[in-house]
């Protein structure tokens, strides 16, 4: 039997447990949140519950064991269209906020930022909304994975917590959008970002003074980067030298096309 803390504020490790002949089993542990896995012999299969020691009926838990295959991760991602994201706020956080029926009851959902590596997650109520917030910058794009049992989720922090990259491959998910900002008339607005592993993420958005081009017009690109570091916030101006990548995906008749520009500042 293994009993998980499912999400520590220290993440610790699972504790592995043998029952006695009989069944019976004892363990001491902090009060939280637990999910219990029991591997039993064969020919049962796979057991899983969670467990919260905080509240009053958690001397009245009974798990069945039965013979019958089941799912120990059901095939049951996300509903995408039972979740919203807000728009990025000035220090590019979104609310993601999932109405009733997002997830299955009382699972846990991871979200992480594909551009930059940032996550949040949060506990289902029993209808299945949550509510979390996270960086994510306008135009980025959010992984949103569920954890019906919390013993994935509670690998993972354990693996983050101490440097690794944490292994969310188990579980089902689906991918959403951050809204892009507003377009300003007549122009185009770009937003990217990212993230080197040991630094802080980066924002660049701004936007293009033309909608199209012709060959010999001329375009401004006008934008704002930013790099989310509190180290940064006294150090005053500072230059930088992009480079401006301009690539035509498509000729005059949709067809692909090879041609691209690179420009340096």
């Amino acid at each position: 039997m293994d009993f998980d803390n499912c999400c520590p504020a220290e993440p610790t490790g699972f504790h592995d447990i043998f029952s006695s002949a009989d069944g019976s089993f004892s363990v001491e542990v902090p009060a939280g949140p637990y999910a219990i896995t029991i591997t039993p012999p064969t020919p049962f299969n796979v057991a899983h519950t969670r467990i919260d020691t905080r509240e009053k009926n958690a001397a009245a838990l009974e798990i069945v064991l039965r013979v019958e295959p089941s799912q120990y991760l059901p095939d049951a991602p996300p509903v995408a269209s039972r979740i919203e994201v807000s728009p990025a706020d000035e220090n590019h956080e979104v609310t993601v906020a999932g109405s009733s029926g997002a997830l299955p009851p009382e699972a846990y959902v991871i979200l992480i930022t594909l551009d930059t590596g940032n996550y949040a997650w949060a506990k289902a109520s029993v209808d299945g909304s949550f509510e979390a917030t996270l960086f994510a910058p306008a135009g980025a794009s959010i992984l949103a994975k569920v954890d019906p049992v919390g013993t994935i989720l509670r690998g993972f922090l354990y693996e983050v917590h101490f440097g690794g990259e944490g292994v969310l491959s188990p579980l089902t998910g689906t991918i959403l959008s951050v809204p892009d900002a507003g377009q300003a008339e007549q122009r185009t607005p770009f937003f990217t970002s990212g993230a080197e592993e040991g630094s802080p993420p980066w924002t660049f958005q701004g936007t293009i003074d033309a909608q199209s081009v012709k060959p010999g017009d001329r375009i401004r690109v006008a934008g704002v980067f930013e790099i989310a570091s509190p180290l940064l916030g006294e150090a005053g101006e500072m230059e930088i030298h992009p480079n401006v990548l301009l690539e035509q995906l498509a000729g005059p008749d949709g067809r692909g096309s090879q041609a691209r520009n690179v420009l340096a500042s």
